[in-house]
């Protein structure tokens, strides 16, 4: 299993380390991809695979997977988010735990890891934050922003609007239906790594943060309408 909290201090420091060489203008998951595939080559060497095949979904992709070197099954599944202020983001989100969690539930030894980073700023105005003013965070009830003992569950057939509709935008764009395949009613997802260079999310720092991602137990699907 990967180290989510290594992972989460690398992605956020390598993040600090671009910007103070002035490469902010690189920015963008595809450059935040190199820091990842760094760390986790370091570890894995030749079992990482980016760009993986997804193991249940036609012709979807991981951005990152790590290989058991003996039977060859996943064993880490890896979708990562780079946030900014110039687009919504909570769709891919969504997509991406769907996403996630049909891997995870592919094979008992498969753990799916939900990775996002991003400026302060940005973060809290499209993942995470404290509730402000009687505003919820964007994400409220999908991922939880600090470390609880137990994970938490995403009642995604019981959801209302609006969240249905992005939980069947979800279903819509990952082609369930015309796949075969039955979306899951819940999703289970835990805080594993945070790093934030202090306490608290603030405006002025670069943060990651790294939930795991797993089904309901036990699992549960539902066909979204």
């Amino acid at each position: 299993m990967i180290l989510p909290q290594a992972l989460a201090e690398a992605v956020a420091h390598w993040l600090r380390f671009e910007e103070l060489c002035g490469r902010q203008v690189l920015f963008s998951e595809r450059h935040m991809a190199h820091a990842i595939g760094q760390f986790l080559l370091a570890r894995y060497g030749n079992n990482v695979v980016p760009e993986c095949s997804h193991p249940v979904l036609p012709r979807k992709l991981i951005d990152f997977a790590v290989h058991d070197p003996n039977s060859n099954n996943l064993v880490d599944v890896i979708e990562t988010k780079l946030v900014n202020d110039k687009r919504d983001f909570r769709q891919e989100i969504y997509n991406d735990l769907v996403r996630l969690e049909l891997a995870a539930n592919h094979t008992a030894d498969t753990n799916a890891w939900m990775l996002i980073a991003g400026w302060g700023e940005h973060f809290k105005q499209k993942v995470v934050c404290e509730p402000e003013d009687g505003q919820l965070s964007p994400l409220d009830g999908i991922l939880h922003h600090y470390k609880q003992e137990e994970p938490q569950v995403v009642e995604i057939a019981q959801s209302n609007a609006p969240e249905r509709a992005l939980w069947q935008r979800s279903f819509q764009d990952l082609k369930l239906a015309d796949s075969g395949i039955e979306g899951p009613a819940c999703i289970r997802t835990q805080l594993q790594g945070r790093w934030l260079f202090d306490a608290a999310v603030y405006d002025d720092n670069w943060m990651c943060m790294v939930w795991q991602v797993s089904s309901s137990n036990p699992r549960e699907t539902c066909v979204l309408e």
